[in-house]
């Protein structure tokens, strides 16, 4: 089945408070799942779709900053389809691919 994938980016900001920086994800809203397992997205390792929970921060619009459950560099699936389950296989698409970016935000 082919998908749209992309690599998630780390933020980094800092707010006016001075709390110390907590590393963190950026994510596209477009590849949240929202089902009976909770809030997840499907990470593409080896051809192969796994579904991840998450843990969200903010949500910044377009993007959810998360706290976990993902890694930098994990490529997601964007727009996932209805009937995608964990362990589908799954062919990404090299035109729809994003470097990922590491960065941190106050919590």
């Amino acid at each position: 089945m082919p998908i749209e994938a992309i690599s998630i980016k780390l933020l980094r900001s800092q707010s006016i408070h001075s709390k110390p920086l907590t590393p963190s994800l950026l994510v596209p809203a477009d590849a949240l799942i929202f089902n009976s397992g909770g809030l997840q997205v499907a990470v593409v390792e080896n051809g192969v779709a796994h579904m991840r929970k998450i843990s969200v921060s903010r949500d910044l619009g377009t993007e959810i900053e998360v706290r976990d459950g993902v890694n930098p560099g994990d490529q997601v699936v964007l727009n996932p389809p209805i009937n995608l389950i964990d362990g589908s296989r799954v062919v990404a698409r090299s035109d729809d691919k994003a470097d990922v970016k590491k960065t941190a935000s106050s919590s």
